[in-house]
């Protein structure tokens, strides 16, 4: 299933209609000199989010054989923590590289919640120690330039 999305995703943004969402979520002004219509661009793109979102609750309710309001709590912090695990760590990167580095980031993500849970830790926290290895991983940058400038100087 990741893999069909990965080449629908890398599909999409490789068409014409595709290079102008980017070009909208870049630089809007820059975007709508070029005479791309960024409101429809905008629109599209709460429209496909939503609809992937609607998509993938539907498939977990059809997975779990029901379906709970409370559910996607904390999703968003999982789908975060993914995207800037696998940006941190590798960088400049392509974009199907990008797509591919976001998976690898979800996998260790889940990796370390598991090893969380294996420690012990009470399950209740778990939100907690998401937003604790968030907020790690939006600093790795910031030691990594540090670094960086000690070992010029």
């Amino acid at each position: 299933m990741v893999i069909v999305i990965i080449a629908i995703l890398f599909f999409f943004f490789n068409t014409e209609f595709g290079q102008s969402y980017i070009a909208t979520g870049d630089n809007e002004a820059m975007a709508k000199s070029l005479g791309i219509k960024t409101d429809r661009m905008k629109i599209t793109g709460i429209v496909l989010s939503n609809g992937v979102i609607a998509l993938a609750g539907a498939l977990i309710s059809q997975s779990d054989g029901y379906a709970d309001v409370n559910k996607g709590t904390g999703v968003i912090v999982i789908g975060l923590s993914s995207i800037i695990i696998g940006e941190v760590l590798y960088g400049e990167l392509t974009f199907f590289e990008r797509l591919v580095a976001i998976v690898i980031g979800s996998i260790i993500y889940q990796l370390l919640i598991l090893l969380i849970i294996r420690l012990g830790f009470d399950t209740t926290y778990l939100n907690l120690f998401s937003s604790i290895v968030l907020a790690l991983c939006l600093l790795i940058p910031r030691f990594k330039e540090k670094l960086q400038l000690k070992t010029r100087i």
